[in-house]
């Protein structure tokens, strides 16, 4: 169950991936292609079909020579992220399209948990850059025209440093921002590089919200920025939303003069805005934020500032897009293990608590088969009460594990008026063999608040809180349900049992993904709780458990109060 659950998030993880417009491959540990994505197809002329289950020195040889094997190889271990940064005329990974001519790369490696979660794949995740080098190789070709065309010598040379300084601080800027996957990092990078490259303390980066497309303050430098951070602008709005929406640069020499100001940021941060310059962050044809920088003076800004500041967006655009996506597998990986853990945990209480009723069944039908005939009706009769209990039992665990299930795969649960009467009478003809062998008392309220919930669900919740109270109440168990109505809107229901009480260590654990207490006291706890936690959980309530020694225990849930109409509804049903 575990492994297929396994390869089921890993290849949706890998769905997802087959048609975003970056390059992505799958190395396994001897080198062979397990996933070639849409986009690299596209890249190079190579058809998934004939590039999965091939060697990479078949397509790209270098990749097996000492340099890189000495860097990947710790991957396989599960190791932290490789990054091979694209330099101009020096490919890491060159990309040969079909036309003939090469793309630039920038190419992130990160440790795949395999299927069987004892080894780990290589992932491959490659960023077109070549709009960027053409970029830079552009303001080279702008220098050596300037250079050209510039008669005075002094002036000539004053230039070429200046662009020379600029050049290498776009080149560094570049580099310190593919040396992290940290979003927040590379954030701060940006806005260092632009506080280095134009002067200015004032400037700040909004990033699209995916969800609702408003634009949001990450991060920001000033006097104020404060004020700014986490700021939301709707689609549209300000400079900011206006660049996003057009995906074009702005240069503002005086902001009073034009309506697209926000005057929002004046009156907020004190500070009378000038001069802006704005620029898109652009992954592909995709604008996923702007990055903005501002002064107090007018005409603060030239065109050159603009060519300068562009070129920086793309590498920002780039690094960000990049840091999202590492986060995003980062949190894949991170759920698959926890599922993984919960599965193997699972799986060893699940086996647990069916091994003792399998054992009496198995126990008695052996006894039975071998000796019927020196029993009396009476004996059968007992033996084969034993036997069906036990069947019960089994049965009772199965539906548990099948539900836990469905709590994984249903996220949008209708909630409904719940008639808890009729659910907690289902739970007592479930416990109908138990409650009469040991002469269980039950007390119910006369009448059930209405909640909101699901069926099915809450019947599982009380079966388990009721059965607990019986398993760990006194001699004989004296179980007391109820409901109290709170002032937040919802309602409490509760379970009291008669039995040894829990300690406060015990109390603590009890509700922890598939954890037993003391074996010499208590008989099992893990499997049930942990539904019952989920359940609730996920129709938006809160377990609880109030317990004293030698005072009992009472276990509590709580749901939804179920609106007025609702509860008239109800009345009329009945």
């Amino acid at each position: 169950m575990g492994a297929h659950t396994e390869c089921n998030d890993l290849q949706s993880i890998l769905s997802c991936l087959d048609h975003v417009p970056i390059g992505v491959f799958v190395l396994s540990r001897d080198w062979i292609v397990l996933f070639w994505n849409w986009c690299l197809e596209e890249w190079t002329g190579i058809p998934q079909e004939e590039a999965i289950g091939v060697a990479i020195k078949e397509i790209w040889p270098h990749l097996e020579t000492p340099k890189y094997v000495n860097r990947l190889t710790p991957i396989f271990d599960g190791g932290p992220p490789v990054v091979f940064s694209a330099q101009i005329h020096r490919y890491i990974i060159p990309v040969l399209r079909p036309d003939g001519t090469f793309q630039a790369q920038h190419t992130i490696v990160s440790a795949l948990p395999a299927p069987n979660n004892q080894e780990f794949y290589a992932l491959f995740i490659i960023q077109d850059v070549t709009d960027l080098v053409a970029h830079i190789q552009g303001y080279q070709e702008i220098y050596q025209q300037t250079l050209n065309e510039t008669r005075d010598r002094q002036r000539t040379k004053e230039i070429l440093q200046r662009r020379n300084r600029e050049l290498a601080l776009l080149t560094r800027a570049s580099q310190a921002l593919t040396s992290t996957l940290d979003l927040d990092e590379v954030l701060n990078q940006v806005l260092e590089e632009v506080r280095r490259l134009l002067g200015v303390v004032a400037s700040s980066i909004w990033l699209v919200d995916s969800q609702t497309g408003e634009l949001v303050c990450r991060q920001a430098t000033g006097s104020r920025r404060e004020v700014v951070l986490g700021w939301r602008l709707a689609p549209g709005e300000g400079f900011v939303g206006w660049t996003a929406q057009t995906g074009q640069s702005l240069l503002i020499s005086d902001v009073s003069a034009d309506e697209r100001h926000f005057k929002g940021v004046d009156q907020q941060t004190g500070l009378t805005l000038k001069s802006i310059l704005s620029v898109p962050l652009r992954v592909k044809n995709k604008v996923v934020g702007v990055l903005q920088v501002v002064d107090s003076q007018p005409a603060r800004f030239s065109e050159a500032d603009l060519a300068l500041l562009e070129p920086l967006g793309a590498s920002a655009a780039i690094a960000i897009d990049n840091a999202a996506l590492i986060e995003m597998l980062r949190q894949r990986t991170a759920e698959l293990e926890a599922r993984n853990e919960e599965l193997d945990a699972f799986a060893h209480a699940a086996a647990h608590d069916l091994k003792g009723p399998l054992g009496y069944m198995v126990g008695f039908a052996k006894l039975l088969a071998q000796d019927y005939q020196k029993f009396s009706d009476e004996e059968l009769r007992h033996y084969l009460n034993l036997i069906a209990q036990s069947g019960q039992k089994m049965s009772n665990i199965i539906d548990e594990m099948l539900l836990l299930a469905s709590t994984h795969k249903l996220d949008d649960i209708p909630l409904m008026p719940l008639h808890m009467a009729s659910i907690v009478e289902s739970v007592q003809q479930r416990l109908r063999y138990t409650i009469e062998e040991i002469q269980v008392e039950i007390t119910l309220p006369d009448q059930w608040p209405l909640a909101l919930g699901y069926a099915p669900w809450v019947e599982e919740v009380w079966f388990n809180y009721i059965n607990n109270a019986i398993k760990y109440g006194g001699e004989p168990p004296r179980v007391e349900l109820g409901a109290t109505e709170q002032s937040d809107g919802y309602i409490r229901f509760w379970v009291r049992d008669n039995g040894a009480g829990l300690t406060p260590e015990e109390q603590k654990r009890l509700f922890k993904p598939f954890t037993r207490l003391d074996q010499t006291r208590i008989k099992g706890h893990g499997l049930g709780l942990s539904i019952v936690q989920r359940i609730v959980e996920k129709l938006g309530g809160e377990v609880g458990i109030e317990s004293h020694i030698d005072q009992g225990s009472t276990f509590s849930f709580t749901l939804k109060a179920a609106p007025l109409q609702a509860a008239f509804s109800e009345e009329d049903d009945t």
